[in-house]
């Protein structure tokens, strides 16, 4: 696999992995405003795990 591909690959994994984060964060949020805040201490991890992923 050349740079580009290897370069390509990993700005890739950053889109999609800071989207999810996002997507996660914004399900937190809403959970938290439902008064759910097992779910959304849930969704916090699993967005801050995308984060690190990222």
């Amino acid at each position: 696999m050349g740079e580009q591909e290897q370069n390509l690959e990993v700005i890739m994994g950053l889109i999609i992995n800071g989207g999810n984060a996002k997507s996660s964060a914004f399900e937190a949020i809403n959970a938290a405003k439902a008064g759910d805040f097992e779910k959304a201490d849930e969704k916090l991890k699993e967005s801050d795990g995308f984060l690190t992923e990222a």
